[in-house]
């Protein structure tokens, strides 16, 4: 694995991916080999990553949620409370 400090030798030739103690991640993610995720990190539900180094202590989101809107609902004359 290739990260900023350099090259990571993990030692095996199967390599799937490290998830860091205290990781929180929410449903409906994908992690692809050569994934390490840093400790005490959150991951977004419907996060996708592969082959990376994630810091130790980061926030992952897909991009769609930052897309999410919230708006009230019309009633109809017949619903209103």
């Amino acid at each position: 694995m290739r990260g900023e400090g350099g090259l990571y030798r993990c030692g095996t030739p199967r390599f799937g991916g490290l998830i860091g103690d205290g990781t929180q991640t929410g449903h409906n993610i994908g992690l692809g080999p050569g994934i390490a995720i840093g400790r005490s990190s959150r991951i977004d539900s419907g996060a996708t990553l592969t082959a990376r180094i994630v810091p130790a202590q980061s926030a992952i989101s897909a991009p769609h949620t930052a897309e999410t809107r919230i708006r009230q609902r019309r009633l109809r004359p017949s619903q209103t409370p």
